[in-house]
């Protein structure tokens, strides 16, 4: 008999030890995985937050201080390359001229490959940190859509670039002013550049 009720005993003692220990590897497990669960919480946030805090390259738009400044003792050089610049695209673009531009014309005209180059040079040896850099970002581009496809359009807007500045920087007498610059323009004109030419690079 005393036999018998160990046994049960120690059944029941067994019994109720594995039950415990069960349910406390149970609920040890449960708080792991919502510690867990909490932590990659936490991690989303802060990432999110960081997506939303920090501006991204393609939406930042460079800002300046001043419409025009020149880098230190360039000022006159620059004047000189605006407004031969501006003579040499009115021969070619103006008096309804773009019209029968092509590129292998362009392609074999050295006042043309000269143009660029004066470009890239107003760009990063001529003009200083200004919003001119603008204009002279969008001449380039449309440079080398007129060179590529021979369009006549941007050869006007490049024309058109060059007659606004020729006639704000160096005080010259025009017949009109286009408004197309960031420099100088307005921004109704500077969007409908912007539209252009997002237009033929997405062609």
């Amino acid at each position: 008999m005393n036999k018998i009720l160990l046994v049960v005993l120690g059944i029941i003692v067994v019994g109720i030890s594995v039950y415990f220990i069960t349910n406390s590897d149970s609920s040890k497990e449960e708080m792991v995985l919502a510690d867990v669960e909490d932590d990659i919480a936490e991690d989303v946030t802060e990432r999110e937050e960081a997506v939303e805090t920090v501006p991204t390259e393609e939406n930042e738009e460079p800002s300046y201080e001043q419409n025009i400044a020149y880098q230190e003792g360039m000022e006159s050089s620059v004047k000189e390359i605006i407004k031969i610049q501006h003579h040499y695209l009115n021969d070619l673009a103006g008096w309804g001229n773009a019209e029968s531009i092509g590129p292998e014309q362009l392609g074999t005209d050295e006042d043309w490959k000269k143009l660029q180059e004066d470009i890239v040079w107003l760009k990063d040896e001529g003009f200083a940190q200004s919003t001119v850099l603008k204009d002279m970002e969008s001449a380039y581009q449309f440079y080398l859509v007129a060179s590529n496809t021979g369009d006549s359009m941007s050869v006007r807007y490049l024309h058109r670039i060059f007659h606004d500045l020729d006639a704000h920087i160096n005080d010259r007498k025009v017949d009109r002013i286009w408004d197309v610059t960031f420099a100088f323009g307005t921004e109704g004109m500077q969007d409908q550049l912007y539209t252009y030419l997002s237009g033929v690079d997405s062609e």
